[in-house]
């Protein structure tokens, strides 16, 4: 089941820049002024339940295996829609705002791009 969909709706000039190390990071359009180039930003919508490791985050139709999920993750998406990802397949989170996924190829993103995150069936 699908408990949260959101678009891309802009990409920060640098965010690219994460491809390499594996990572991207998402924001609301509240992204401070510093960290915006940075960022996917993504249309605010209401998370409609916890994220935990074991579900899914869906990039245009592409599944993603959450792997771990950190303390602070889930609150800081709720309020600023504001989450760091890494494609490395990590059990543990490095940090406490950090989502690990499975390390599959690195998603295409653009501005468009639908992100869905689900239960896994």
């Amino acid at each position: 089941m699908v408990y949260f969909e959101t678009t891309i709706v802009e990409i920060g000039a640098l965010a690219a820049e994460f491809e390499s190390e594996r990572m991207l990071i998402l924001f609301g359009s509240e992204a401070p002024e510093g960290l915006k180039d940075y960022c996917y930003n993504i249309q605010a919508k209401p998370l409609e339940q916890e994220i935990k490791a074991g579900d899914q985050i869906v990039f245009d139709g592409n599944e993603y295996e959450i792997t771990a999920i950190g303390t602070t993750a889930n609150e800081t998406f709720k309020q600023l829609y504001h989450m760091t990802i890494k494609f490395d397949g990590k059990k543990t989170p490095d940090l406490p705002g950090t989502m690990h996924v499975a390390a599959k190829d690195f998603p295409v993103l653009s501005v468009g791009t639908t992100i869905d995150f689900k239960e896994n069936s």
